[in-house]
C-alpha cells in the first residue's frame, strides 16, 4: 500500500513520490492528506492550559519507604529544573518507575499539568508528546504525530506550571532537544543510565530497600499476618523490590508462610552462573504455578517492548476467556501489569523469559519469537490501508523495533521482511533515516530470495524506500546510481513497458526533481508519459502521478500552462474513483488552484461546488476546509457576476465573513455591497 504524504511545516526533503511503502505495491493507492495551515488550529503560545491536568500510570496501594528519595526529589522539583532517578549498582527491579509514580501521585491535586511519557525510544517520545497536544487541544488529533508532538513542545517552551515525567531514558540524547528547549517547567527522569545527568539534572540515587521496608513491602503484598521467617527472606532476595512483590504475590496465591517458601527458595534445583540474582531463581518455583496458556503467554509478551503492549495484539494467540484467565494468572504473581487496554511486564521478567532453562527449552523460546512476530505482522499490515494510518501504527513501532534487537537477521521470514518495511516507512516519517536505512537494508537482505511477482513488487517499493532515506540524507548521488541499476535490471528482466520497470523511470525522475535536476526530471516524466501511455491505458496510477509531477515542474523547465495536465488527472480520477474519494479531491483541488492563480473563474465555478459538497460532507459547514473552498467559490462568483449561484449560501457566507474577518471588517462590508443578497439579510 503506498501512502503519499503532503510536506511537512519544516519540509522533509525526500526522493521519490514522497511514498512509503510496506505492503503490496498492486494495491490501490490511498492518499492521506492532512490540513497543517496556520488557521487550522491555535498556535501553541496561545493556548491555555487547563487548570489541572494529569496522566499518570498507577497508583501504588503497596509503595514503602523511600522517604529520603522522596525529600529530594520534593526539594530538586520545588522549582522549574529537572531531577533524575537512577538505580544504584546498575540494578534493574529497584522501583525507579514506582518511586516517580508515587512522589507524581501525591500531588496530583496541584494546579497545571502532570504528564507521564514512556520515553524509552524516540517513537515513545514522539507518541506521549502528541498525546500531550491532543489533550490541550483535540484539533491536533488530525495532524502528524511528529508535527503534533512539534507542536508540544512550543505549548511546553511556552508555558509553565507543568510536569513532564520520563519514563525509563535508554539514551540521553533522546531527550536532549526537548529539555534544552522547554525550560520553564519541570522533568522527572527516571534511567538506568548513571552517568552524564548532574549537568543538566538533580540526580536521586536510588539503592535496594532497608529491612524494615522490605520487610513491610512483603506484608502489604502478601497479606500474611505470621511474619515468621519474612526477615530471612527479605535477605535472601536481597531486598530488591521487584522480588519482594513477585514473592509477596507468590505467597498469597500459594498459602505459603514465608518460611516455607524460603525453604522452596533454598531447595529449588541449581541454576545457571546468573542463580543468584532474586528474581531469577523466584522465577523458576513460579513457573511451576503457572497454566500452560500463562507460560505461553509471557514468553510471547518478552520479545516486544515491556511498556502499553496494546491488549489487541494478543487476541489471536489465545481466545477468550483463556487469554483474561491467563492475563490476570500473571498479573496475580506480578509478572505482569495489567491496564485497561495495556499490558506491561518487567525487563527483567522479560530477560528471563526469553533465556533457555529449566522449563524454557529453546525450541519453545524460538516458537514464542515467530509467535510475536507473527501478531505484530497480522496487527499492523490492516492499518496500512486505513486514514492516518502513520497514527495508527505509531503504537507498534516500540514492539517492533524491541524484537528486531533480539531477533537474528539469518532468521528473517517473509513476516519479518514486511514488518521491517512498515518500521523502516513509520522511520522516514519521523525523519529517522539512518535507522531507516539499516532496517530497509535488511528487509532487502532477507527478501533477496524471492522469486515471484508479488513478493518482487514488495521488494521494488523497499528498494525504492532505501533510495528516499538516502535522499533524504541528502545523498542524492548514491539514491540516483541506485536507482539508475535498478532501473536497468527491472527493464533486462521483465521488459521497458513492464509496470514495474516504468515506475523505476518514474521514480528516478522524482529523485533527479529531488536532487534539484528539474530539466533532466521534466524530460524524462515526458519520455515516460510518451512511450508508456499506449501500455499501460490513461487511467493508470502511475501516469496520473506523472501528470502531477509535469504539472509542478512545466512552469519551472517550458514556463507552459499546466491547466491541461491537471484537467487530464481530475478527468481520470473522477472517472477511476468518483468523485467523493480523496484522490479525487486532490487532483480537483490542484485543479481548482491553477484556475485560480490563473484568473479563469468560469471553469472553477462547478469545481468549487463541487469540492465545497465535498468538504461539508466530510466536515462539516463550519470546518475551515469548506469555509476555504467557500470563500474562493465568492471569489470566482463575483469576478464573473454569477451571483445567483451563491444565493442558496446566503446566510451561511455571511456568517463566514463574521468569523474569518470579523462583522467590522470593510473588506466584509465590501463584499456585503457587492453581493445584494447579503446585503438584504445583513
Amino acid at each position: 500500500m503506498i501512502f503519499r504524504r503532503k510536506p511537512k511545516p519544516q519540509n522533509l526533503a525526500a526522493i521519490g513520490p514522497a511514498s512509503v511503502v510496506a505492503t503490496k505495491a498492486t494495491d490501490v493507492s490511498t492518499s492521506v492528506h492532512y490540513d497543517l495551515s496556520p488557521g487550522t488550529v491555535r498556535a501553541a503560545g496561545d493556548v491555555r492550559g487547563p487548570e489541572r491536568l494529569v496522566r499518570l500510570p498507577f497508583h501504588l496501594r503497596t509503595f514503602v519507604g523511600r522517604t529520603t528519595e522522596l525529600a529530594l526529589l520534593d526539594q530538586a522539583l520545588a522549582g522549574p529544573g529537572s531531577a533524575v532517578i537512577y538505580a544504584a549498582h546498575g540494578l534493574d527491579g529497584i522501583g525507579k518507575s514506582a518511586l516517580a509514580a508515587h512522589w507524581a501521585d501525591r500531588r496530583r491535586t496541584d494546579p497545571g499539568i502532570m504528564w507521564w511519557i514512556t520515553a524509552d525510544s524516540p517513537a515513545s517520545l514522539c507518541t506521549g508528546l502528541a498525546d500531550l497536544a491532543v489533550a490541550l487541544q483535540p484539533a491536533l488529533a488530525e495532524w502528524p504525530e511528529e508535527n503534533a508532538a512539534a507542536w508540544a513542545t512550543s505549548w511546553l517552551s511556552s508555558h509553565d506550571e507543568w510536569l513532564l515525567i520520563l519514563d525509563n531514558v535508554a539514551d540521553q540524547t533522546d531527550i536532549r532537544a526537548l529539555l534544552a528547549t522547554a525550560r520553564n517547567g519541570r522533568f522527572l527522569i527516571t534511567t538506568q543510565r548513571t552517568g552524564g545527568w548532574r549537568q543538566i539534572a538533580a540526580p536521586v540515587r536510588l539503592d535496594v530497600l532497608q529491612p524494615d521496608e522490605a520487610l513491610e513491602l512483603l506484608r502489604r503484598v502478601s497479606d500474611v499476618t505470621d511474619l515468621t521467617g519474612a526477615a530471612d527472606l527479605c535477605a535472601d532476595l536481597d531486598y530488591l523490590p521487584l522480588a519482594i512483590e513477585q514473592i509477596g504475590a507468590y505467597l498469597l496465591q500459594t498459602g505459603l508462610s514465608p518460611a516455607e517458601s524460603l525453604r522452596l527458595l533454598d531447595t529449588s534445583e541449581p541454576l545457571d552462573s546468573d542463580a543468584e540474582h532474586a528474581v531469577t531463581r523466584l522465577w523458576h518455583i513460579t513457573l511451576d504455578r503457572l497454566t500452560p496458556e500463562a507460560a505461553r503467554l509471557l514468553r510471547v509478551l518478552a520479545w516486544w517492548s515491556p511498556d502499553d503492549i496494546p491488549r489487541s495484539l494478543l487476541t489471536p494467540l489465545l481466545p477468550e476467556p483463556v487469554l483474561g484467565a491467563a492475563l490476570d494468572t500473571l498479573a496475580d504473581y506480578r509478572l505482569i501489569s495489567l491496564a485497561d487496554d495495556t499490558i506491561s511486564v518487567h525487563r527483567r521478567v522479560q530477560s528471563l523469559a526469553r533465556t533457555p532453562g529449566p522449563r524454557r527449552s529453546p525450541e519453545e523460546i524460538a516458537q514464542a519469537r515467530d509467535q510475536a512476530l507473527h501478531l505484530l505482522r497480522q496487527a499492523t499490515e490492516p492499518l496500512m490501508g486505513k486514514p492516518q494510518a502513520f497514527r495508527l501504527l505509531n503504537p507498534f513501532v516500540p514492539h517492533a523495533e524491541a524484537l528486531l534487537e533480539h531477533f537474528p537477521p539469518e532468521d528473517d521470514t517473509s513476516d519479518m521482511v514486511l514488518l521491517l518495511g512498515i518500521v523502516g516507512s513509520q522511520f522516514l516519517v519521523w525523519n529517522q533515516h539512518e535507522k531507516a536505512i539499516v532496517v530497509f537494508e535488511r528487509a532487502l537482505d532477507a527478501g533477496a530470495t524471492w522469486v515471484d511477482q508479488e513478493s518482487r513488487e514488495v521488494l521494488f517499493q523497499l528498494e525504492n524506500n532505501l533510495a528516499v532515506a538516502h535522499g533524504c540524507l541528502g545523498d542524492h548521488e548514491s539514491a540516483l546510481a541506485f536507482l539508475r541499476e535498478r532501473m536497468a535490471r527491472y527493464a533486462a528482466e521483465f521488459g521497458a513497458d513492464a509496470p514495474l520497470a516504468t515506475e523505476a523511470r518514474v521514480n528516478l525522475a522524482d529523485a533527479l526533481h529531488a536532487a534539484q535536476r528539474s530539466d533532466e526530471a521534466a524530460a524524462l516524466f515526458e519520455r515516460i508519459i510518451t512511450e508508456s501511455a499506449p501500455v499501460l491505458g490513461l487511467g493508470h496510477h502511475l501516469l496520473q502521478r506523472i501528470t502531477e509531477k509535469l504539472a509542478e515542474l512545466r512552469p519551472q523547465t517550458t514556463g507552459s500552462s499546466t491547466i491541461p495536465l491537471l484537467e487530464d488527472a481530475y478527468t481520470a480520477s473522477l472517472r477511476d474513483h468518483g468523485a467523493d474519494d480523496a484522490k479525487t479531491s486532490t487532483a480537483r483541488a490542484r485543479l481548482i488552484e491553477a484556475y485560480m492563480e490563473a484568473r479563469d473563474f468560469t471553469p472553477a465555478i462547478p469545481l468549487l461546488e463541487e469540492e465545497h459538497d465535498h468538504k461539508a460532507d466530510r466536515f462539516g459547514l463550519d470546518h475551515d476546509s469548506a469555509i476555504t473552498v467557500r470563500s474562493q467559490l465568492v471569489l470566482a462568483c463575483v469576478s464573473t457576476g454569477d451571483t445567483d449561484r451563491l444565493r442558496p449560501l446566503g446566510a451561511r457566507i455571511d456568517l463566514d465573513l463574521d468569523l474569518t474577518l470579523g462583522p467590522g471588517h470593510p473588506s466584509a462590508r465590501s463584499l456585503r455591497e457587492a453581493l445584494p443578497f447579503l446585503r438584504e439579510e445583513a
